[in-house]
């Protein structure tokens, strides 16, 4: 388990996130970090530092006009505002979720990409702990850290869980939110 603090800013430098509160990790390819963070970080102990720049292909991938649709608003039922994140399958596709970027009309503009893709990004991360996981924790693939100093960030073995891509590594971007029942597919809001 390894806990960091994590600022991530666009490359012209302009901030996107700065950690409130620690992020903490199971390391070892389960998912919770963009694999080439993850390797970046691999043999660090607590109070390194590292900076590093990930281009779109190793962050959130670059940005696909495809997964940008317009449909009709009665879809997703009343309340809906720019900003909100709908999961939807079209044409027998597997669900997703997409951010609601415009309302015109009748129609909404849906975007399927991640937020951060098509995006160069600067991560400025500290190692603030280092621990071996319990037995539960790669199953349940989250945990609360204690320092364990003098300890090197390891990898366990094959990747498992989300593909890279998929994988969300700041608390803003993983908090669960909140739901509400629509019609067609589930409305959330931020």
């Amino acid at each position: 388990m390894v806990t960091l603090a994590i600022d991530l800013c666009d490359a012209q430098d302009e901030p996107i996130h700065t950690s409130r509160e620690p992020y903490v990790y199971l390391h070892g390819g389960y998912g919770g970090l963009l694999e080439a963070l993850e390797e970046a970080l691999e043999g660090r102990v607590p109070g390194e530092t590292l900076r590093i720049q990930l281009e779109p292909e190793q962050a959130y991938g670059d940005y696909d006009a495809e997964l940008v649709r317009i449909e009709p608003r009665s879809r997703y039922g009343e309340g809906l505002e720019a900003g909100m994140q709908v999961e939807d399958a079209f044409g027998g596709e597997e669900p997703r979720v997409y951010m609601v970027t415009d309302l015109a009309g009748e129609s909404v503009v849906l975007d399927g990409n991640h937020p951060l893709a098509g995006m160069a990004l600067r991560f400025a991360c500290q190692v603030l702990a280092v621990r071996e996981a319990t037995a539960e924790e790669p199953s349940r693939r989250a945990g609360l850290a204690t320092t364990a100093r003098g300890r090197r960030v390891r990898g366990r073995g094959a990747r498992r869980g989300p593909a890279p891509a998929a994988a969300q590594p700041l608390a803003l971007l993983r908090a669960a939110p909140r739901q509400r029942s629509t019609r067609r597919g589930r409305r959330y809001g931020l």
